[in-house]
Formats: structure tokens, sequence, C-alpha cells
């Protein structure tokens, strides 16, 4: 090739852009889900007070939610992130210890539940110190039936065992006098996203 030539198939590259143009960016994810609210009331039946575990630690919900298959769902709202592990960094947890909701005989407490999930995540990538998984605040669950289950205690000896809360973010830390696993069970169907109230009744 001459560099008459050269010369002109340069130019001819020049006109046509010269370089080959990138790829077009990936299009965003779908929006999420917006979770559907619910209020959940607690009702202890019985005569005397009982004291409601809150089984999510970062979250307010003070019952488990499981599948029909009975498969745990993850709740809790603040967990170290993805991002944060795989890039080495593993910042303290924040959620408070365990914690107890106190329901005076005949007595009941209005939850509300905003209704999210954190769908657990595995790490492509884990780091020094951190879990192999991790758990992001996520959006609502599947739409399906599933079941909300509390446990209670029936009994507390001790002087930290008056303590009363009127929703679980005051919830009290979880007495001294509250020994072995809770004694009382209650659960309720719910039907998610349709059910907008439920009611978790202790007998």
């Amino acid at each position: 090739m001459t560099a008459r030539q050269v010369a002109l198939l340069a130019l001819t590259l020049a006109a046509c852009g010269g370089r080959k143009e990138s790829a077009p960016a990936a299009p965003p994810p779908p929006p999420m889900a917006k979770p559907q609210p619910v209020t959940l009331k607690l009702r202890n039946h019985r005569v005397a007070p009982i004291w409601v575990a809150l089984p999510n630690p970062c979250a307010d919900l003070p019952a488990r939610l499981e599948t029909k298959a009975g498969v745990q769902v993850p709740v809790d709202a603040v967990t170290t992130s993805c991002a944060d592990a795989a890039a080495g960094t593993c910042p303290p947890r924040t959620c408070p210890g365990p914690r107890v909701l106190r329901l005076d005989g005949d007595g009941e407490v209005v939850v509300r539940w905003d209704g999210q999930v954190a769908p657990p995540r595995t790490l492509a990538k884990a780091a020094g110190g951190c879990p192999t998984a991790c758990v992001d605040r996520g959006g609502p669950p599947p739409a399906t039936d599933y079941w909300l289950r509390a446990t209670a205690w029936s009994t507390c000896v001790g002087d930290d065992c008056g303590c009363a809360a009127a929703k679980p973010g005051e919830a009290c830390p979880q007495p001294g006098g509250l020994t072995g696993p809770p004694d009382l069970k209650a659960a309720t169907p719910i039907d998610i996203p349709s059910a907008l109230a439920v009611t978790i009744m202790f007998e």
C-alpha cells in the first residue's frame, strides 16, 4: 500500500468516527415493588402478664415471618452490607441485644410493620473477619401465604420484670428473670400483600 493510499484510508476512518462505538449501558434494574405495611396486634388473653420475645434484633416486628414450609424469612433492617463486606470492611452491628414486650393480663399492643424483608445474598468474595453471606435491606417478600409466629414467657422472677413498653421501638432489655426458652407460642396466617391487619392471640 502506497503512502497516498494509507493517507486516504486514515481520512476515511476519521470520517466514520475512527473508533468502534462502545456498547450501550445496561438498562437499570426494574423498580422494587412497594411493600405493603401491616398492622399487627399482639393480644394477651390470659389473666397474668406475659413477656413477648422480639426475635429480630434489628427490626421491630415481634414475631418470626415464616413460609408455609416453616422456613424463616429474615426481616432485620440493619446488617453488614454486601458492599462493605466485599471491600473488607466490617462496620459494627448496631442492633440492640435481646428485647421483650411486657403485656399485662387482658392487654394488647399494636405494632406497625413496614412490610419489608431482607433477602439473603451470597458474597462473590469473602472478606477476612466477615461472613460469607450477608443481608441487604430488601423490599416486600414474594406474594404468597405466610405465618407470623410469636413466643413469650409466662413467668418472670426478679426486680427487672416490671418494665412495660408501648411499642417494640421502646422494648425492654430481656430481664434476667426470664429463664429457659419461651413457654408460650401463638401464630396467625398472613396473606402478603393482601393482609392489612392481623392479630396474634396468646391464650
